[in-house]
């Protein structure tokens, strides 16, 4: 690994494989919600073509404001710093972006 994003990068990503509603459940409380998801339809899959087709659903109902969660709520609750992180993946590769205002 090359530096202590990407470690941090890769445990998030074994974290959210090892139990994706977990994982999801704990990153969706950091965010303003304006319609929350219900327990009963926050992850559902099926991966089995024999139980009928292929699906992943997160979330299914909720609704949020980005824009809200990225700045204003930040603005409101007095902090002047500003962090943002960006990941990209593409075929074998995985790239990260991160900047921090202060």
């Amino acid at each position: 690994m090359k530096n202590y994003l990407e470690f941090h990068v890769i445990c998030f990503f074994f974290r959210s494989v090892k139990n994706p509603q977990e994982f999801w459940s704990e990153i969706a409380k950091e965010f303003y919600w304006e319609t929350p998801a219900t327990e009963d339809k926050f992850f559902s899959y099926n991966f089995d073509l024999n139980k009928g087709d292929i699906f992943i659903k997160w979330m299914e109902g909720a609704s949020t404001n980005i824009s809200f969660n990225l700045l204003d709520k930040n603005v409101k609750s007095g902090n002047d710093v500003l962090e943002i992180a960006f990941l990209k993946y593409q075929q074998e590769t995985a790239s990260a972006c991160y900047c921090k205002t202060s």
